[in-house]
C-alpha cells in the first residue's frame, strides 16, 4: 500500500524548530506564547503536526535548559532571555551589526 504513506505528518519537534527559528541575540527576550505562536507556524509551513502548548512549553524549556538559554518566570508568564526569531530583521541585524530583535527588552 504505497499510498498510504503519503498521509502520514511528522511532529514538529521544540529541538528541530529552536534550530531553525530561534538565535542568539544579547539584551533580547522572547516571550514563550510569542514562540508558541510562531512555532505552529512553522510547522504548518513545514507540514508538519503541532504539539499542543503545554507540550511544546515543556519540550522547549528543556531544550533550553540543556543548551543554557537563561529563563525568567513572572507569575504565569515565561521568557526566554538573549534569543530573537529568525526573520527577516534578525538576518539583517546579525550581518549588519548588533541590536534588538525578535522579542521584547
Amino acid at each position: 500500500m504505497s499510498g498510504d504513506n503519503q498521509d502520514v505528518r511528522h511532529l514538529g519537534t521544540a529541538e528541530a524548530y529552536a534550530l531553525a527559528r530561534v538565535g542568539p541575540v544579547a539584551g533580547v527576550q522572547v516571550t514563550c506564547s510569542a514562540l508558541f505562536e510562531d512555532y505552529r507556524a512553522w510547522c504548518g509551513a513545514q507540514g508538519f503536526v503541532a504539539l499542543r502548548e503545554s507540550e511544546f512549553v515543556a519540550a522547549f524549556e528543556a531544550v533550553a535548559r540543556e543548551v543554557s538559554i537563561p529563563l525568567r518566570q513572572r507569575g504565569g508568564n515565561l521568557s526566554f532571555l538573549d534569543v530573537a526569531l529568525r526573520d527577516h530583521e534578525y538576518h539583517a541585524e546579525m550581518v549588519g551589526g548588533a541590536g534588538r530583535s525578535g522579542g521584547q527588552p
